[in-house]
């Protein structure tokens, strides 16, 4: 893996610790017929920037790209339950839990494939590990 090249899906978890790369997932909450309803789940991916090297702009793309093909990889488009939308752009951050650390970070919304106005479940958090376990899978943390 080079710094001209983004890394290879086998060269992720190393990209991952050396990104300090987490995850945070909270409830997706919309207002439906005046009502508030849990639609599905925000996901907030994070990686630190590097310290030298390309300009800001250039690294902060390569950051999210990589962050953009590693969660695609866990929630694809032809997942039969879940479907992934990804806000664009997303934004450089810094964090008082990261002391203050650039990082990029990646908003993205978990809703259903239909009835995006219909309440989750019960068990849709339960439901929601496979995105967690596969992106842990791949290097990445819990939290901050």
């Amino acid at each position: 893996m080079t710094n001209d090249q983004p890394p290879s899906r086998s060269d992720w978890p190393d990209w991952a610790r050396a990104h300090k790369a987490c995850l945070d997932v909270q409830p997706l909450i919309e207002m439906h017929k005046g009502e508030k309803v849990q639609v599905g789940f925000e996901l907030r991916l994070y990686a630190q920037m590097p310290p030298r090297g390309q300009g800001v702009d250039e690294r902060g793309a390569r950051i999210l790209g990589t962050l953009r093909e590693m969660l695609q990889s866990v929630v694809g488009p032809d997942h039969p339950v879940a479907r992934l939308e990804i806000a664009w752009p997303s934004a450089a951050r810094v964090r008082p839990e990261t002391g203050m650390t650039p990082e990029v970070e990646l908003l993205a919304r978990i809703v259903r494939r239909s009835g995006t106005f219909e309440p989750v479940p019960q068990d849709a958090r339960q439901n929601l590990a496979f995105l967690e376990e596969g992106l842990i899978a791949l290097g990445m943390k819990r939290g901050g």
